[in-house]
């Protein structure tokens, strides 16, 4: 007879999201409002669209129920090229309508004290009545040059002494009511897991066809993937 050889090869990309790092505290340890007992913070890079880079800061506390209490913050601290970087949502300008801001702390050298500098505003900040605090900041504004020339955090960047803190503003004194654990963490970028395009399966046969009994080598090694940095490295044959 006269057989003809066929068969089916699938090749697939896989990838794992770069998890949160979290610091924690214990629940219940902030004997004052449960708005300000924290009990976590973390950092992560999920992508937003290409060559996007962004970090989104969550934060959460027993809960914001039935809103966020006045004259409060809610911080997450790192640092980063030197400067003692935070974001946080406060509510001490406008109780209803809380605010999500970054800057840094340094020693006023007038006063002696570690001074809140506010740059600016976050690119977004959100809260829920569960306790969740989400603040998102482009990594561009991780740069105003405070400690010498130094360029955005980015893939491979170190961000050290990640940790939160609540505090009440007391006349002009922040006053610390909670705070977690600190914590490192290493950028693997917001690109890192970008949605794939799919790799292209090519399986060619020689020979295609012959006397039977046949013997009929398959290879599939013209198969590829499109996405930079990707390859093929295995295959599997149903037949």
């Amino acid at each position: 007879s006269n057989n003809t050889a066929s068969a089916v090869t699938q090749i697939f990309d896989a990838c794992v999201l770069p998890g949160a790092v979290t610091a924690t505290d214990p629940a219940g340890d902030q004997t004052g409002s449960s708005q300000q007992d924290i009990t976590s913070v973390a950092i992560a890079e999920p992508f937003f669209a290409p060559n996007t880079a962004k970090l989104v800061f969550t934060q959460k506390v027993q809960n914001l129920s039935p809103s966020p209490q006045p004259n409060s913050h809610w911080y997450e601290h790192f640092s980063y090229g030197g400067v003692s970087w935070f974001v946080d949502m406060e509510t001490t300008t406008n109780p209803l309508v809380p605010t999500f801001t970054y800057g840094f702390f340094a020693v006023d050298p007038d006063t002696g004290f570690n001074t809140e500098n506010v740059l600016g505003t976050a690119d977004d900040g959100t809260f829920t009545a569960d306790g969740t605090i989400t603040i998102t900041l482009s990594n561009s504004k991780l740069d105003p040059d405070l400690a010498g020339p130094k360029p955005p955090p980015s893939a491979g960047s170190l961000i050290s002494g990640i940790h939160g803190e609540t505090r009440n503003l007391v006349g002009v004194l922040l006053v610390l009511a909670d705070s977690t654990s600190g914590s490192g963490y290493t950028l693997a970028g917001n690109d890192f897991c970008a949605p794939n395009t799919p790799p292209t399966a090519s399986l060619s046969a020689s020979p295609t066809s012959g006397q039977a009994p046949l013997t009929v080598n398959f290879n599939a090694s013209a198969s590829s993937d499109p996405d930079a940095g990707d390859s093929v490295v295995s295959y599997t044959f149903r037949f």
